[in-house]
C-alpha cells in the first residue's frame, strides 16, 4: 500500500510518498512571476527536516533559489539542471555550505567566478556540463578538497574533462587544463578590465567624499585632501609615514608646482594621465621617484619612450641613468648610438665630397 505524507513548500502541499520517499508537487509553483514545475525530493522520514535532496528539471529558472535550507535545513543533494541559469554568484550558494552534490548542467551559465564554491567545503559531486561557460577560473575548485567527482564538458568556449573522477584526474590536472583555458579565453582581458574598471570608479567616487579625507599635502598655497589608505597604498613613502606615525595628518612639498601635483594626485586616485609634453614628464617623474610611486613612474617611462628623437637623445640617456629607467636607458643608448653612426657616415660623406670638390677643382686649372 502506497503511504502519503504531506510536505509544505512555497505555500503548496507536496505528496510525499513511501517508500522511497519521492516527494512531488502536481500543481505549479510561481517562482519569479513564473509557473512552473517543481519535483522534489528523497528523504528519510516524514518531516522536512529529513529531506536530502531535491530535484529542479526542466524549471527555467533564471536565478537561483534562494532559501530552500530554511525549508530543508539538511538538503545534501540539489539538482537544478535544464533550467535557464546564466549566472551564479556566491551570495547564491552561501546558505547551502553543507551540500555534497550539485547539478547545475544543461544551464544557460557564461562565466563562473574564482569564490563560487567558497562556502561550500562539502562538495563532492559538480556537474557543470553543457553549459555556455567562456570562462571558469582557475581558482575556483581550490578548497574542494572532498571533490570526487566534476564534469565541465561541452562549454561554449572549451570542451575538456568528459568526466572526471578523482584517481582517474587530479585535481592539480583539472586546474592545469582550466589554467591553460583561462589563459587563451577571449574573456580574461575583458574580466579584468572591467574589474579595474569597477575598482577605479569606486576610488574615483571616493574622491568626492570629504568626510573620508584625513590627509593634507601642502604644496605651495594649495592643499590637496586625501585618504590615508589610498596614498599608502600607491606610494611607498606615504606607507612609511603612516607606519611611523599613525597620527601624521599632513605634508609639505616645495619642489614641485601645485599644476604638477595635480597631474599626480589625480593619477593616484585614477591610474589616468593626460596628454602631456616631455618638460611636464620629466617633472612628474621627479616627484613620482621622490615619493616612490613605482607605477606612475612606469607610465611616464612609456610616455618618454615614444618621445626620444636626435635632439633630444642625450638628455633622454642622462634622465635615465638618474632614475634608473631601464627600458628608458636601452632606447636612448640604442638611438644615441644610431645618431653617432649617423653623424660618422655624414663627415665621412662630407670629407668624401670635399676630395671630390678639390679633385674637380686641381682638372678646371688644368
Amino acid at each position: 500500500m502506497v503511504q502519503y505524507i504531506k510536505c509544505i513548500y512555497n505555500n503548496k502541499e507536496w505528496n510525499i510518498r513511501k517508500p522511497n520517499y519521492t516527494c512531488r508537487i502536481y500543481e505549479q509553483v510561481i517562482f519569479d512571476n513564473k509557473k512552473i514545475n517543481f519535483i522534489g525530493a528523497h528523504g528519510k522520514d516524514k518531516s522536512n527536516q529529513d529531506v536530502d535532496s531535491i530535484l529542479f528539471q526542466n524549471c527555467k529558472f533564471q536565478r537561483f533559489p534562494r532559501g530552500l535550507i530554511q525549508v530543508f535545513p539538511n538538503l545534501k543533494y540539489l539538482n537544478i539542471s535544464f533550467s535557464q541559469l546564466t549566472y551564479i554568484e556566491r551570495n547564491d550558494l552561501k546558505e547551502y555550505a553543507q551540500l555534497t552534490d550539485l547539478y547545475l548542467h544543461k544551464n544557460q551559465l557564461v562565466y563562473l567566478s574564482e569564490d563560487l564554491f567558497a562556502d561550500m567545503p562539502n562538495l563532492e559531486v559538480i556537474w557543470l556540463q553543457n553549459n555556455n561557460n567562456l570562462l571558469i577560473e582557475p581558482k575556483i575548485f581550490n578548497n574542494l578538497v572532498h571533490l570526487k567527482n566534476l564534469s565541465l564538458s561541452n562549454q561554449f568556449y572549451f570542451n575538456i574533462l568528459p568526466s572526471a573522477n578523482r584517481g582517474k584526474m587530479s585535481l592539480n590536472r583539472i586546474k592545469y587544463e582550466l589554467q591553460k583555458i583561462y589563459e587563451n579565453s577571449p574573456m580574461k582581458k575583458f574580466l579584468e578590465a572591467k574589474l579595474k574598471n569597477e575598482f577605479f570608479d569606486d576610488i574615483k567616487n571616493a574622491i568626492r567624499n570629504d568626510d573620508l579625507k584625513d590627509f593634507t599635502i601642502n604644496v605651495r598655497t594649495r592643499q590637496f585632501k586625501g585618504h590615508k589608505f589610498i596614498l599608502a597604498s600607491r606610494s611607498q613613502v606615504f606607507a612609511e609615514i603612516f607606519k611611523n606615525n599613525k597620527d601624521a595628518d599632513n605634508l609639505k612639498l616645495n619642489n614641485v608646482s601645485p599644476e604638477v601635483f595635480q597631474i599626480v594626485f589625480d593619477f593616484i586616485y585614477t591610474n589616468e594621465l593626460p596628454n602631456l609634453d616631455e618638460d611636464t614628464l620629466v617633472q612628474i617623474i621627479t616627484i613620482s621617484e621622490q615619493l616612490k610611486i613605482k607605477i606612475l613612474t612606469k607610465h611616464v617611462e612609456e610616455e618618454l619612450l615614444m618621445m626620444v628623437n636626435t635632439e633630444n637623445v642625450s638628455k633622454m640617456l642622462k634622465l635615465s641613468e638618474k632614475f634608473n629607467l631601464k627600458k628608458l636607458k636601452q632606447k636612448s643608448t640604442s638611438d644615441r648610438e644610431q645618431v653617432r653612426m649617423l653623424n660618422e657616415d655624414t663627415e665621412k660623406m662630407q670629407k668624401e665630397l670635399m676630395a671630390i670638390k678639390k679633385m674637380l677643382e686641381k682638372k678646371e686649372k688644368k
